[in-house]
């Protein structure tokens, strides 16, 4: 799993010096380039917004799924003990693979996904599942 970084600190100082450079014309009194500045200064901070979001989005999405996962899990573990099957030596092993990588740091996704996955196969096989 590849992290996006958040903008650099750099950006954000310019980000910064930029306002000043505003704050200095404002008080000269030149309102043309205050008008650019800003123009300018708002589609950049947009622009670093956005990047922002991406970056959230991407470094959020695998903890999102961790949940997912966990809760698959704990949703198909339920399933198991109301069908009696809590106890099988199959299932439990599964579900303690799946919850030991599922809350290791970092989370081997890849490998917990199939195992939740594997889980919920074998709680539905044909030979065990009851009508």
């Amino acid at each position: 799993m590849t992290w996006q970084a958040p903008l650099d600190p750099l950006q954000i100082e310019a980000l910064s010096q930029w306002l000043t450079r505003l704050e200095t014309k404002f008080k000269q009194n030149l309102i043309n380039p205050i008008q650019i500045g800003l123009e300018n200064g708002i589609a950049k901070a947009k622009i670093y917004i956005a990047t922002e979001e991406r970056a959230y989005a991407v470094n959020q999405a695998p903890l999102e799924l961790r949940a997912e996962l966990r809760g698959r899990l704990d949703a198909l573990q339920a399933k198991a003990l109301a069908r009696g099957m809590a106890e099988n030596a199959t299932l439990s092993q599964l579900a303690e693979d799946a919850k030991r990588l599922l809350y290791a740091r970092p989370t081997p996704l890849e490998k917990a996904a199939e195992l939740v996955t594997h889980y919920d196969q074998e709680l539905n096989r044909k030979p065990y599942h009851q009508q």
